[in-house]
């Protein structure tokens, strides 16, 4: 067992051949893209996460947190959503 400070890091330990590990598919893609790791499906399961947005309550949003925000919630950004974490 071995704990890593970023998904770099566990990417490296597992291409060295340090293991295997879970990691998303964006952390792993160039990996993936060279070669050097692969994905295996493991039947029967299925992992999903949450992901949230973090503000200031104090403080007022700017036009880019607002349009960020009106982006995610709008079907384009859901479709980029669900391609990265699909």
């Amino acid at each position: 067992m071995m704990e890593l400070g970023s998904p770099e890091a566990v990417e490296s330990a597992v291409e060295a051949g340090h293991g295997v590990s879970l990691v998303s598919r964006v952390a792993a893609q160039r990996g993936l893209e060279l070669g050097r790791i692969k994905v295996v499906a493991i039947e029967g399961m299925s992992v999903q996460r949450e992901i949230l947005i973090a503000r200031n309550r104090l403080r007022a949003c700017t036009c880019a947190q607002l349009r960020f925000r009106e982006f995610l919630e709008s079907a384009n950004g859901q479709q980029v959503i669900a391609s990265v974490i699909g």
